[in-house]
């Protein structure tokens, strides 16, 4: 899931920029609404534990109820969320880690091990269990780790707001924290909910990125809002000139 933009000759030879998508299609069908219909699209990247989250089904339930709400407020204000979970390459390596020493290399893909989004629009689900050759996995796990990093800061890149969900859920998540650093780097306005909770036992340190921290979830998804329509009021207002 990649944007970026290019200069595209047309037939009468002038250069012309023209803005390129490529979405996941387990995005809700309505980030592809917003990105087409728009006429000066915003997009918002959402930043949430993973890689620990996923061994607990409650965990799972609580970011999935967190990406509902958030998806939920960026469709109806015409906005188009970019969310990682909605890729999920990283299970080829995950399956392949689950195959035994000395026991055949083929790797087999069940639908458990996805990260569960409910129904798509867009397509249906494939035949489980698929059955991938584990060399071909082993080739590539290199660089699916590398890219879930480059395009997930290529997004960010995209966005002009990342929305975070509880850092230190389940301990501190390595990930989060580089997407908020590489954020507020760029310069994006970062908005976490993070419980009290969350901070116990988790030293803060003087380079740490300041951001605007949220302890209550409906806090933090109006401030998404509020942010979305001031920016929408200042990209109307250079139309208008």
């Amino acid at each position: 899931m990649l944007q970026a933009e290019s200069v595209a000759i047309n037939y009468t030879g002038e250069p012309r920029n023209v803005r390129n998508y490529l979405l996941a299609i387990r995005h809700p069908v309505e980030t592809l609404r917003n990105l087409v219909f728009c006429p000066e699209p915003m997009c918002v990247y959402t930043s949430f534990p993973i890689t620990r989250t996923r061994k607990s089904i409650d965990c799972i339930n609580e970011i999935n109820n967190f990406r509902s709400q958030l998806h939920d407020v960026c469709s109806r204000n015409g906005v188009a969320l970019f969310d990682p979970v909605t890729i999920d390459e990283l299970i080829l390596k995950l399956a392949l880690d689950r195959v035994p020493e000395g026991e055949s290399r083929d790797v087999l893909l069940s639908q458990d091990m996805r990260w569960p989004l409910g129904e798509n629009r867009f397509v249906s689900e494939p035949g489980w269990p698929i059955r991938v050759p584990g060399e071909e996995i082993q080739e590539a796990a290199d660089d699916i780790v590398n890219n879930i990093k480059a395009r997930d800061f290529k997004l960010i890149d995209n966005s002009v707001l990342t929305v975070a969900y509880r850092p230190n859920f389940c301990g501190p998540s390595e990930g989060v924290k580089s997407e908020i650093d590489y954020s507020i780097a760029q310069g994006k306005r970062v908005l976490v909910y993070e419980r009290p909770e969350d901070k116990e036992g988790v030293e803060s340190h003087p380079f740490d990125q300041p951001c605007v921290p949220h302890d209550s979830l409906p806090a933090l998804l109006a401030d998404v809002e509020k942010t979305i329509k001031g920016w929408q009021q200042r990209a109307k207002g250079r139309r208008g000139r």
